[in-house]
């Protein structure tokens, strides 16, 4: 049996999709791992899908990285299925459904009542709440928010960049600390957009139902505890963790000292916000940031 409303999708009965609406850097491909190890769950054809904000224009990265991942399914010559995913992915990004039903197919078709679509892309985090009430109104939406403490996590952001471009691993440090600078000089509003988390949760608090939202702490993941709790927000059942451990780790580099100060200085509205919100919550990992003298980030 299928629910339909008008000008919303067809949805199947008893199926769900995660959104994974980031932050970057915060446990979203170690969510990805566990969840694409369950029996009850499947991805859509790419780890990260950029549906929505290539629509919303916000992102191009979408159309290089399926068009990237397409040559190199067929490269290898294999995989027909999931390169044909890809492709009706990148068709229904460039061609879209106003009421999204070509994506909800791909995602959701041969899924099973009881059974959860994986659509896990931390760029959605900077969307408005007005695409967040797209996304809610499509069917059995979940949205899963993470969030990791300001400064490790936008450093660690800024690794992750720099790995892509930096050949020589002795000079990665010093490109890192470079890239980190002309942030802070360029007081470029674009670049601290996903360490906004308050902005992100009060989008999400406006668009979204609470039952079907959840938000957890990158630094409480990685144990079944974290695990069993999604599960529980997924309505599945639990999983065993195996020996899954942090997924994506980056490259390692130490900030100087002026620049951690200068960036927790930029980003401690953040932790003030979290912290009133979360209260009790919050890792202690947070609080010790303006507890002691700057300490060395390399995580």
């Amino acid at each position: 049996m299928r629910q339909t409303a008008p000008n919303q999708p067809d949805w199947p009965e008893g199926v769900r999709l995660l959104m994974g609406v980031g932050a970057q850097k915060a446990g979203t491909s170690w969510v990805f791992h566990y969840l694409n190890g369950h029996p009850a769950c499947r991805p859509g054809p790419m780890k990260e899908l950029h549906y929505f904000d290539t629509l919303a224009g916000i992102s191009k990265v979408g159309h290089v990285l399926r068009g990237r991942k397409e040559r190199a399914l067929a490269k290898r010559g294999r995989d027909a299925a999931k390169r044909d995913g890809v492709k009706r992915l990148q068709e229904i990004c460039e061609a879209p459904d106003d009421n999204h039903q070509s994506y909800v197919d791909l995602m959701t078709g041969g899924l099973a009542p009881g059974q959860v679509a994986l659509d896990i892309t931390p760029s959605y985090a900077v969307l408005d709440a007005a695409t967040f009430g797209q996304m809610a109104a499509l069917g059995d939406t979940r949205f899963l928010f993470l969030m990791r403490e300001p400064v490790a996590r936008l450093w660690s952001a800024v690794r992750m960049k720099m790995a892509k471009k930096v050949e020589v691993p002795a000079m990665f440090e010093a490109a890192c600390q470079e890239r980190l600078d002309l942030m802070l000089e360029g007081g470029r509003a674009k670049e601290f957009a996903r360490s906004d988390y308050a902005g992100t949760l009060a989008r999400l608090d406006q668009a979204v139902p609470a039952r079907r939202r959840l938000a957890l702490f990158c630094e409480n993941l990685f144990t079944q505890q974290a695990a069993d709790r999604i599960c529980d927000f997924l309505e599945i059942a639990r999983h065993p963790l195996g020996d899954l451990g942090v997924v994506n780790e980056g490259m390692r580099a130490v900030m100087r000292p002026d620049q951690e100060t200068a960036l927790a200085a930029r980003l401690r509205p953040q932790y003030e916000a979290i912290c009133a919100a979360f209260g009790k919550e919050v890792p202690q990992a947070w609080h010790a940031r303006f507890a002691a003298r700057p300490r060395q980030v390399v995580a």
